[in-house]
């Protein structure tokens, strides 16, 4: 190859990568907090020390009870919601069917509607999943 035809070869994919170099994708945007972010719920009828909590960066913490688990939390226009999926710690105990039942309603949340003190969680047909109230945090971050 002659060094003419050789520079404009060369020439030419330097241009290419400058031009590709400027069409990155951006990077995915950061997880965008609805107004429940900061706020600290209580399942209802739930034993006594389940809780989850709502921090803010699109996760949430909480526990069951008896294990603890935590995951993201993505929002949407509209009041929509999806959480999970969620990790969790798995110590056996008597609140295993508790648990089985708390994550398999998780999953299905799509919605919610926050009145005040009280939160309900409702899956894609508008169906009540769960209904939470609002607990004070005490010694945690808000």
């Amino acid at each position: 190859m002659n060094t003419k035809k050789f520079l404009s070869v060369l020439s030419a994919f330097a241009a290419l990568l400058l031009v590709s170099g400027g069409c990155k994708s951006a990077p995915p945007p950061a997880p965008r907090d609805g107004e429940l972010a900061g706020s600290f719920w209580k399942p209802a009828g739930s034993p006594q020390s389940a809780y989850i909590e709502f921090i803010g960066d699109g996760r949430v913490v909480g526990s069951t009870g008896s294990n603890r688990f935590f995951g993201p939390v993505a929002y949407a226009e509209g009041k929509r919601i999806r959480i999970g999926p969620l990790a969790a710690t798995r110590i056996p105990g008597a609140g295993k069917k508790y648990e089985d039942e708390f994550f398999a309603r998780i999953e299905e949340v799509r919605g919610y509607v926050l009145d005040d003190d009280k939160l309900t969680l409702y899956n894609e047909d508008r169906q009540p999943v769960m209904e939470l109230v609002r607990l004070k945090p005490q010694g945690r971050r808000q």
